[in-house]
């Protein structure tokens, strides 16, 4: 039973370690198109954005 939690555990936690790993590339996809499209004024923006999320 305690072999049969700890690989769920590892599973689990590998599968969190991907979904962080997934969540890292598309916010620099995000920050990319940001910079592409309205170029460094957005930049602006999403260290507002990000500051604000930060504090909550």
């Amino acid at each position: 039973m305690a072999v049969d939690l700890q690989e769920t555990l590892n599973s689990e936690q590998a599968a969190l370690a991907n979904r962080t790993v997934k969540v890292e590339h598309i916010q620099r996809l995000i920050a990319k198109l940001r910079r592409m499209k309205v170029g460094r004024d957005s930049e602006g923006l999403e260290w507002q954005i990000n500051t604000r999320v930060a504090a909550a």
